[in-house]
This record gives C-alpha cells, structure tokens and sequence, in this order.
C-alpha cells in the first residue's frame, strides 16, 4: 500500500510544479501541453548550445596555450548557464517546495503516512531538477564532449597536463560532462533550498510568507544580474584567483570549472576541484537538514495559521483611474500584481532579464568609447521595457484565484471601450511607468539633462506604443480569466526573440544614438512615433466598441469546424 501511495502522489507532486488550477475547463485538465512548451524552449536552448559546441575548441591558428584558454572558457560559460538555468527554476518552483493547505487537509484524514508524503515530495523535486538539467543539454551532448575531449600536452600553473586523446578519453569526458553539469545543477538548487529551509524552520509561517516573496525578487535579481555580471573568461589571471583566498575565491562557477578538469583526468585546478567537492558536500547536507526539519514543521504550521496575511494600514495607496469601474479595475490589477507571489515571480522574471542586459553596461570596460556605451544603454532601457510589457500582458492573462472567477461574472461589468481604458491605464502603470521612471533617474545622473530627456521622449512614445499592441484583441479583465495552454509555440518565439529582436533593438539604438545629436531629426522621429501611437490608438478603441461577445472569462479553444463569417 505504501508503494502504491508513493506512486500516486510522486506524479502527482511532479506534475504540480506548476499550478493546474489556472488552466481553461476546456483544457480538459490536461497539462501535456503546458509541460511541452517548457520542454520545446529548453529543447531550443540545448539547440543553441549545440551550435555553439561546434566552435567550444577554439580556432586551429592559436597556439596550444591560446586554445586551452578557449576551451577552459567556453567550459565555464557552459557550467555558468546551467547554473542560470537551474537558480530560476528554484525559485519559480519555490511554492511548491512545500504541500499547499489543500494537500493537507485533504490527505490528513487519509491512511498515509508523513513519511510516504516526503519522499514522494523529496523525489518529486529530485526528478523535476534531473529533468531540466537532462533536457537543457539533451542535444549539446552531442558536439561539447567532442570538441573538448583531445587535450595537447602543455604545463599549466606548475601543473603538467598529459597528452589526452582517443577513444576512451572521449567517453571519460562525456562522462565528466554529465557529472559536472548534475553536480553544478545540484549545488545551486540545494542551495536555495537551504535557504527556503531555513527561513521556514526559523521563522513563523506568516513571517515566512512575507519574507519569502522579497527573498524570491532578491535571487532572481542575483541569478540573472550576479551571473551575467561574472568574468566568464577564464585566462591565467582569473583562475589564479579564483584558486587563491580573496574574494575572487568565492566564484563558485569557477569551482565545477576545476571539477570538470579533475573528472577529464586533468589536474590543472586542484584548489577549484577541492572547493567543488566541499561546497556541493556542505550544500547538499545543509539543505538535506534544513529541508527535513522544516518540512515537518511546516506541516502542522500549514493547518494552524492562514496563508492570507492581514493588511497593514496605508500598505497600498493607489491614486484615481477616472471614473468608478476605472478606478475599481485599476486598482484590482495593481493590487492584485502586489499582492500574488506568483503573479509577481513571473513579471520579475521578465524584468531581471532586462535588468541584467541593463547591469552589463556597467560591467563594460572603461575604455570603451562613449557612443558604444550609450548605444548599450539606449537598447537595454528599450529592451527592458519591452519585457516589461510583455511579463505584464502575460501576468494579465493568467487569473489570480480561478474559483472567485463567478464574482465578476454576476457583476454588472460592460466592455467597451470604458472597459478598455481601465485595462490600458492598469498596464501603462504597472509595466511602463515604473520602468519610464527608472531609466529616468538613470539617465539625468549619467547624461546631460538634454540628452536624457530626447531618449526618455523616445522611450514613452514606444512604451504608448507597445502598451496598444498588448490591448489588441485582449477583451478580458486583468487577471479573471483562465489560460489554456498550447497557444503559443513558446520555443519558436524564443528563438525569434534571441536571433531577430534583440538585432533589431540594437539597429534601432544604432539608429536613435545618430538621431539624439540632431534636433531635426529627433522632432521627425517623435512625430512618426507619435502618429503611429495614434492610429494604434484609434484601433483598439473601434476594436473595443464594435466588440459583440463582451468580457471573456474561459480562454477558449481552437474549434473543430471553422466557420466562414457569411
């Protein structure tokens, strides 16, 4: 009986890594789906690391010493970017850490044991993080082992590195290749983990919750910004120190780095492989405690105290959209964004990233020319504000709490185009205001006063923009209608994104860094966009009062038959 409770709730806790609730009625609750998408855009990024494979070995022209340099860096960036990778599935998965209240009030009155429930919970999440890290790299398997198994003989830091080719040698470094890359997978996830663990066993449950959604904004902001921001070159200089006691020391990317070397058979970096082995030790028995003692802990704490946490007095002040259902929409949408520790994982998701491309400006050597500099910061401030709207758009179509979906339905709530400008004020304040204000202070403390204010010109008319182009076709309130899934071919879209969007936002800073000195131009360049917010404009408004149907709350599916609109 154990076994088959085991079974059950092991795929059961498996399949929960994301809510299912959410989900259309018409999704039939199947998330198949769901999980395909999740599947094809790591299946995509594996693709791109299988391109990059091709060259990890460096180009033939360089000396040995050169090559090995190459390698050792494309190794590095390899082992970073599963690090990446896993970090923010840690903490987009972090609320499923633990059972929810329904787990337990529904499996308590059954005949399972605690005990069944953790391991089926402990290996839930094991299988879940072997999982991404096995489909991340499904496809790089095929050309990284290759390119970086032959090893010239050379001496490295007083180490002489042997000859190191043939048939066995590959398959040892396809072997060190999946050890590595599991065992820097394991590390950072245990180390969130400890983390989760500890605050959870330290702290009241009401205190957990509150410190819990600022610690997840906290590590997205360092997975994304601290990662990006690290050398990832590996030179002689750089390993040095990392393998010595400052604070370069600390780079734990750097560790596996050693570890790979250590595991090819390589004995270049034993200080790198050492602290490997201690830190993933310590991690993983830290995380192993933590996790065992909170989890039980927190099991009676789910039932005793509630998951809603009290207001605070003037926590949230919202000044006024317009009328009445204006405001009221309004002031739903931003609170709700507030107030949802998933809602807001995902926007901060989208945010990070542009975050972090914003950071990297400032991780650019000092001689770099000025007009290269301010070219970054034209496309990092565009691009940032790009995903900004574009987590927003998302967030809005994903419903905060599926079962108080019928208050809305049984109110008296038109669409139209009253309807429309709540939703267009909501994602203006939430998605571009906040970004627009940022970049301002950023820019009147870096730029002259004339500058900043010609781009911040440019970059509200575009923010105007892009916030009609989420508002097509969306006859929804913000957070009330279901999702369903498979809509969307998320890894076509990636890839669209990484090899033509980010080419074409660097053309258009290229572009607007050549208009910001000439005044003629730049009164040209807000007049187009100014008119194209215009029509865009006129657009969703004639949208929005010659809709029909009204407000949507079931994200409907694609029909069997096609009708021909006679």
């Amino acid at each position: 009986m154990d076994k088959v409770q085991f079974r059950v709730l092991y795929r059961e806790f498996l399949f929960r890594m994301v809510d299912l609730e959410v989900l259309s009625p018409q999704a039939l609750g199947d998330s198949s789906k769901l999980f395909g998408q999740f599947a094809a855009m790591l299946i995509s990024i594996s693709l791109a690391l299988t391109i990059m494979g091709f060259g990890a070995a460096g180009p033939r022209w360089m000396t040995v010493d050169q090559r090995q340099m190459v390698i050792w860096s494309n190794e590095h960036f390899l082992i970073s970017f599963t690090m990446l990778i896993v970090g923010l599935f840690a903490v987009l998965s972090w609320d499923s850490t633990f059972p929810t209240k329904l787990d337990v009030m529904v499996l308590a009155p059954l005949p399972v044991r605690p005990k069944t429930l953790f391991l089926a919970k402990v290996t839930g999440i094991a299988v879940a993080l072997a999982l991404v890290v096995a489909t991340l790299h499904c496809l790089a398997q095929a050309t990284w082992p290759y390119s970086v198994a032959a090893q010239a003989p050379l001496v490295f830091d007083g180490h002489a590195i042997p000859l190191a080719t043939g048939f066995l040698n590959y398959w040892r470094t396809f072997a060190a290749f999946w050890i590595t890359l599991f065992a820097a997978g394991a590390f950072i996830f245990c180390a969130v983990l400890a983390l989760q663990g500890l605050i959870a066993l330290f702290l009241t449950r009401s205190w957990y919750l509150r410190v819990s959604s600022w610690l997840q904004l906290g590590l997205f902001c360092f997975f994304i910004c601290g990662i990006m921001t690290m050398p990832m070159k590996a030179s002689p200089t750089s390993l040095a120190a990392a393998q010595g006691n400052g604070l370069a020391g600390w780079q734990f990317t750097f560790w596996f780095l050693g570890l790979f070397q250590e595991l090819k058979g390589s004995p270049a970096l034993p200080v790198l492989a050492h602290r490997a082995w201690l830190g993933l030790a310590g991690v993983i028995g830290t995380a192993a405690v933590a996790f065992v003692f909170s989890y039980f802990r927190m099991l009676r704490k789910i039932v005793e105290e509630p998951d809603i946490l009290p207001s605070t007095r003037g926590a949230i002040w919202l000044p006024s959209f317009g009328d009445s259902l204006q405001t009221a929409l309004g002031h739903f949408s931003v609170r709700t964004l507030l107030r949802s520790r998933q809602h807001r994982m995902i926007f901060a998701f989208y945010l990070g990233i542009g975050f972090g491309l914003t950071t990297v400006v400032f991780a650019l050597p000092i001689h770099m020319q000025g007009g290269a500099i301010r070219m970054q910061l034209i496309s990092g401030t565009i691009f940032t504000l790009l995903l900004s709207l574009v987590g927003a758009r998302i967030v809005f179509a994903i419903p905060a709490d599926l079962r108080a979906n019928w208050i809305f339905r049984i109110t008296p709530i038109r669409g139209g185009l009253n309807c429309l400008r709540a939703r267009r004020r909501a994602i203006l304040a939430i998605a571009v205001l906040p970004v627009w204000l940022a970049v301002a202070a950023l820019l009147l403390w870096w730029w002259p006063v004339s500058l900043a204010a010609s781009h911040l010109a440019i970059l509200g008319l575009l923010g105007a923009i892009l916030g009609e182009i989420c508002l097509l076709g969306f006859q929804k309130i913000p957070f009330t209608c279901s999702y369903l899934p498979g809509k969307t071919n998320i890894h076509v879209t990636l890839l669209f994104s990484v090899m033509v969007l980010l080419q074409f936002i660097g053309y258009c800073a290229y572009l607007e860094n050549g208009i910001l000195d000439s005044p003629w131009k730049l009164a040209g360049l807000l007049a187009a966009l100014a008119v194209i917010w215009y029509v865009l404009r006129r657009r969703t408004n004639e949208q929005a009062e010659s809709d029909d149907l009204g407000l949507m709350f079931e994200d409907p599916g694609t029909p069997a038959v096609q009708g021909l609109g006679l």
